[in-house]
């Protein structure tokens, strides 16, 4: 099995390799008055919080020289991103969409081929090593965020290959817990392959918890599957 630990670990690793030449850009002075710019400008990068960046995030629009900043601090965002995505007052959404607003469609090559990268460990890692928590459909969170800026559709027929248990219980906790914003989360739903799996995973598990979200996801789907096809 592949180790997606590692890949994640690395992509993070190339992501500050790729954007160190952004640790040299020296904020413009409209960035001064952000109430965490001693932070941001005296922390090492590794060590900055997702307190200290928020601020950057928020007012990443106002500034002329946003592309730079967000490239200067990008590596350890994304880092904050594995383990701590909830942790955004701003929501993890609005976190990607800086790349968009940082116009990240006129970056080099490079540079976006480091971000693609990430983005493919960590929704691999994130669906493999990673099992859902409570009612928060993470999977649904970090999947609409990769939307900010990519389309989804790979990740998607990703998801459908990963036959891992936490694969499917991810699953369930977006059909039951998620926001399902993206029309084409919604059409992936509705595929029959995706309630025949749940279905699957009800009779195969053995955790009550888990079986009643797979349960609720079964009717979930039924619904919006079968009773549409008989009306």
């Amino acid at each position: 099995m592949p180790d997606y630990k590692s890949d994640l670990n690395t992509a993070i690793k190339q992501l500050y390799i790729v954007f160190l030449p952004y640790q040299s850009h020296v904020p413009a002075d409209s960035w001064h008055s952000l109430s965490s710019y001693d932070a941001l400008t005296q922390k090492p990068l590794t060590e900055l919080t997702v307190a200290d960046l928020t601020p950057l995030v928020c007012q990443l629009s106002k500034h002329a020289d946003k592309s730079a900043m967000i490239r200067r601090y990008l590596p350890r965002m994304m880092e904050l991103s594995i383990a701590q995505y909830h942790r955004w007052a701003t929501g993890l959404e609005r976190v990607f969409q800086a790349f968009k607003t940082a116009d990240w469609h006129l970056w080099s090559e490079t540079e976006r081929d480091a971000v693609i990268v990430f983005f493919d460990a960590l929704w691999a890692y994130h669906l493999t090593d990673v099992m859902p928590v409570g009612t928060l459909s993470s999977a649904d969170t970090i999947l609409e965020s990769i939307g900010r800026v990519v389309p989804v559709d790979t990740y998607l027929n990703s998801w459908s290959q990963m036959t891992t248990k936490s694969a499917t219980v991810h699953i369930a906790s977006l059909i039951v817990y998620g926001k399902k914003q993206l029309e084409d989360v919604r059409h992936w739903l509705l595929h029959p392959h995706i309630l025949n799996r749940i279905e699957a995973a009800f009779w195969d598990c053995q955790t009550d918890t888990h079986a009643a979200m797979f349960a609720k996801a079964a009717e979930y789907l039924r619904l919006e599957i079968i009773e549409p096809k008989t009306a």
